[in-house]
């Protein structure tokens, strides 16, 4: 039998984490909601008819979001904030949700004792091209070997 859970990484900031394997309904949510329908509808047996069929169906389609719901809620991690699902859509967002989880954590007593191997951020080919060149001469302007 498959484990529940399946043990990765963040992508963020590497730490270990455990994702559910299920996104959606399996077959055995299938059959116990339907073992139950059944039982139901021979429990009273002047309810007979077409109600447990949809009965079954909003079953079903709860049962569905619940899992969907819980697989969405435990893809983001915990540490650092960082949602791939979010990113995969929206980069600035998923940017700005990891800005202000960081920016919590650093607001809270406890979230300074806190451990995270966050990357380091490199700095944009703009800025790397306007920065003073270290060539000899007056400090802040770029002086060619040419002139």
């Amino acid at each position: 039998m498959k484990k529940r859970n399946h043990n990765c990484f963040c992508a963020f900031c590497k730490s270990p984490r455990s994702v559910p394997r299920k996104k959606h309904v399996s077959l055995i949510h299938f059959l116990a909601v339907g073992s139950l329908t059944l039982f139901l509808m021979f429990s009273f047996p002047q309810l007979i008819d077409g109600r447990f069929i949809v009965l079954f169906a909003l079953t079903m389609g709860l049962i569905e979001v619940g899992v969907q719901i819980r697989w969405r809620l435990s893809v983001a991690c915990t540490r650092c904030g960082f949602d791939p699902v979010l990113y995969l859509k929206n980069h600035k967002a998923a940017a700005d949700k990891v800005k202000r989880h960081l920016e919590a954590i650093d607001s809270s007593p406890l979230g300074r004792l806190s451990d995270l191997n966050l990357p380091k951020r490199k700095a944009p080919e703009k800025e790397k091209a306007l920065a003073p060149s270290k060539v000899r001469g007056e400090v802040g302007t770029n002086v060619s070997k040419h002139v």
